[in-house]
């Protein structure tokens, strides 16, 4: 009866990688947001340049000037901020999945080596079971003489 004397190694190490799988699933959700917002906020910016482009047109009072620029001080600024959120957040992300592959690879080795070992006790099986029966045909040819 074949028994990896290290499955119960395998067996948490498959639960550790299972952890690591979810972790980066998380992790992208939250990047893929982030992105999300740092378009919208992408999109906003632009709709505020055309708009002090078209009101630009129009001769605006330097009132109206005034509050587009202090909305695009603002709205850059965030910008930037969501800029950094998005950067650590792929950090973040690639951390999760190097933890994930090297989680991945130990998991792997061992089942190389319970593969191997599964192998030579085939290997050693098929050996005593062709012994056994060179066994019993030199049996049968010694009663038969």
């Amino acid at each position: 009866m074949f028994q990896f004397n290290l499955q119960p190694l395998l067996f948490q190490r498959k639960f550790v990688e299972k952890i690591h799988k979810k972790e980066l699933a998380e992790l992208k959700k939250k990047l893929a947001k982030e992105q999300e917002k740092l378009l919208a906020c992408e999109e906003q910016e632009s709709r505020l340049v055309r708009e002090m482009e078209e009101k630009s047109l129009q001769k605006p009072s330097i009132s109206e000037l005034k509050m587009y620029s202090l909305s695009h001080r603002q709205l850059t600024s965030h910008l930037k901020r969501q800029q950094e959120r998005v950067k650590t957040s792929k950090h973040k992300s690639r951390k999760g999945r190097d933890r994930l592959l090297d989680a991945m690879k130990k998991r792997k080795a061992l089942d190389r080596l319970r593969e191997k070992r599964w192998n030579t006790y085939c290997k050693e099986e098929a050996r005593k079971e062709q012994a056994f029966l060179s066994e019993v045909a030199i049996q049968q040819f010694n009663r038969k003489s």
